[in-house]
């Protein structure tokens, strides 16, 4: 199996994009509007006994397994807490579904203006920095995420 870190990234969508955004403490990311299938309260997804790569939990969401990613985890800035406000996003991928814990939503809206002086690029693998309402907002490579997800056939 090739090296997903070795595997470039997608290409830099162009502006205006729609997108849906979400946080983990502080850190706001985006995935593409057509890709969100839908956020659920924070529920009692299961324990991967041999994680896969990034992902640490499984969501059975009507019938279908989802591998979940702890956004805050992922970033170095402890994992995303449980609260009324916090959700599992659901987004299609390449390969099937696969979940994001945020600590809460953020907005619908239309991502413009490539970010090229923001803040530092958070540890994942991102498509780029944008502006969303004039807030810094990381667009997630989602088709790079799920490749990182070493075997998700075994989920």
């Amino acid at each position: 199996m090739p090296d997903p870190a070795s595997s470039p990234p997608s290409p830099r969508p162009a502006v205006p994009l729609q997108a849906v955004s979400f946080f983990a403490g502080a850190l706001e990311v985006a995935i593409r509007s057509e890709a969100m299938v839908e956020s659920v309260r924070w529920p009692n997804p299961m324990s991967l006994a041999s994680p896969a790569g990034r992902a640490t939990e499984v969501l059975n969401l009507r019938g279908n397994r989802v591998p979940i990613l702890d956004l805050g985890e992922a970033c170095g800035l402890g994992g995303c807490q449980s609260s009324s406000r916090s959700r599992i996003v659901v987004a299609r991928v390449e390969g099937g579904l696969l979940g994001f814990r945020a600590d809460r939503l953020g907005e619908i809206g239309v991502l413009d203006s490539w970010q090229a002086d923001g803040p530092q690029a958070p540890p994942l693998p991102i498509l780029g920095g944008f502006y969303l309402d004039q807030r810094p907002v990381w667009l997630l490579d989602l088709d790079r995420l799920w490749r990182e997800i070493q075997d998700p056939t075994s989920l």
